[in-house]
């Protein structure tokens, strides 16, 4: 009877050890699990930043390509004014030797 009684204490004493590593088993895993949410949250909010940075990022150069392109056009229209006022003045000069 002893000997029974002993066996099922230490059979007892087993099953509560099981049953506290499975505890903290499921502990565990809900905080592994709350853990990845977290990372995966930062993750995410890390990425949109990066996602906002580009957006302006590529704002920034469409308006710096756009003045790149207001003044290639204003060069090219101001050489051809210089073009056609060299042309006048030598037209000019012109008329007044055959005069």
């Amino acid at each position: 009877m002893v000997k029974c009684r002993s066996l099922c204490r230490s059979l007892d004493n087993e099953i509560r050890l099981v049953i506290r590593g499975q505890t903290n088993v499921g502990l565990e895993g809900r905080q592994a699990l709350e853990e990845a949410q977290q990372a995966i949250q930062q993750l995410f909010e890390k990425i949109n930043d990066i996602k906002y940075k580009a957006e302006k990022s590529e704002q920034m150069v469409k308006e710096i390509t756009r003045d790149i392109k207001q003044l290639d056009y204003a060069k090219r229209h101001l050489t051809h004014s210089i073009t056609t006022l060299n042309h006048l003045h030598m037209l000019v000069g012109g008329v007044e030797s055959l005069q």
